[in-house]
């Protein structure tokens, strides 16, 4: 792969992961105003540990994975 498509596809994923953080941002926002404070809390620790170190590191890992085992062997 060409240094020019590299750069290309890491710009594009780049561009993805801000413009999907900061709509998830806003969406989180305002449904945290609605929740008790106790609630507030659950969803934040439970949505950083999900979110964060499942969804955007174990899955991509898993799909990687899933997709060619002989990679990491």
């Amino acid at each position: 792969m060409a240094i020019f498509e590299i750069i290309v596809t890491v710009l594009g994923l780049i561009l993805f992961e801000i413009i999907t953080s900061v709509d998830n941002a806003i969406i989180n926002a305002d449904v945290l105003k609605t929740m008790q404070q106790k609630s507030r809390k659950w969803f934040l620790f439970w949505g950083i540990i999900i979110g964060v170190f499942i969804i955007r590191g174990l899955l991509p890992w898993a799909i990687v994975w899933a997709s060619n085992p002989q990679i990491g062997a």
